[in-house]
């Protein structure tokens, strides 16, 4: 009697082995398509994918899929140390790895492609993040029927005497140019000084303290400072607080030394903002000098050395 059961069951089995089959590959190809979806909201990836993630974006040796293999194939031979055996279940791993790791990069290549412009366009993650700090339906319908507005022009590269015809009168600087040529220029600026890696490599550079805050606002009070432009500030002592805005997030306190970060920075929107006046960027701290030509010359106050 029990064979018998035993041998219905290894014959359901054996029937149903073709859905099974179909089962796993459609949940590989669902997990890989995942996968990559995950790294390309910038927002991450699966813990069990956090690993070949942080080691293809940081070393950029290897491929999103090819860092899964690797990651794999330590795995089945952590499981044969482990188990010391080499078994059929284990084996099959194998292929799986490679199988796996070759759809990543195969859908990482397919979505990057220009046909799904949603999946590598920061635009439409930008506005998400913007539609969810609405207050009420009614603004937030403002604000999307506003950014569609700026799209639609943008896309047109409608001239900016019709766009922002105030804003010209005050900037002739932009005289003759469209709004998307406007757009453009600023992202061209942007990516040259690689401003996303380098607002957060200011942030999270070392800050070395040389004294305590209040000894050294107690030097500005005095007047014991010296007024030093930004291509002189780096190693200098602080006497005032140092805060961007945006983010509006302190950079530098009374008593810290001026880093390479930091006046890589300072030099990014001084140049931003001579480039594109009207766009200025608000530094708290720096100080605007008015040169005999005109021009306006950024400084920050700080310790005087003896």
């Amino acid at each position: 009697m029990g064979s018998t059961a035993t041998g219905e069951g290894k014959a359901a089995i054996t029937r149903s082995m073709p859905l099974r089959v179909a089962i796993y590959f459609g949940g590989i190809l669902i997990l890989g398509v995942g996968v990559v979806l995950s790294a390309r909201s910038d927002f991450g990836a699966p813990a069990f994918q956090s690993i070949p993630l942080v080691f293809s974006e940081g070393t950029h040796l290897l491929t999103l899929g090819q860092s899964c293999i690797c990651l794999y194939c330590i795995d089945i031979l952590i499981q044969v140390l482990v188990f010391r055996t080499l078994n059929v279940k284990i084996a099959l791993q194998i292929p799986f790895a490679f199988a796996f790791g070759c759809l990543i990069d195969l859908f990482d290549f397919v979505l990057g492609l220009d046909f799904f412009w949603f999946c590598h366009d920061p635009g439409l993650l930008t506005s998400c993040i913007m539609f969810t700090i609405g207050i009420t339906k009614g603004r937030w319908n403002t604000m999307v029927t506003e950014l569609q507005k700026f799209k639609d022009a943008s896309d047109a590269n409608s001239p900016l005497y019709r766009v922002m015809p105030r804003f010209l009168s005050e900037f002739p600087h932009y005289e003759g140019m469209g709004l998307r040529d406007l757009c453009q220029s600023v992202h061209e600026v942007y990516r040259d000084y690689d401003v996303a890696r380098l607002t957060t490599q200011m942030y999270t550079s070392e800050m070395i303290p040389a004294m305590r805050p209040t000894d050294a606002y107690a030097k500005f009070a005095h007047g014991e400072i010296d007024r030093l432009p930004i291509d002189s500030l780096e190693g200098r002592i602080s006497a005032v607080l140092l805060t961007p805005y945006p983010p509006g997030i302190p950079l530098l306190v009374p008593g810290e030394r001026v880093n390479s970060k930091i006046v890589e920075y300072l030099r990014f929107a001084r140049d931003f903002t001579r480039r594109f006046p009207g766009f200025e960027s608000d530094v708290h701290g720096l100080v605007k000098v008015k040169q005999t030509d005109g021009t306006i010359k950024y400084m920050l106050d700080c310790v005087r050395e003896d």
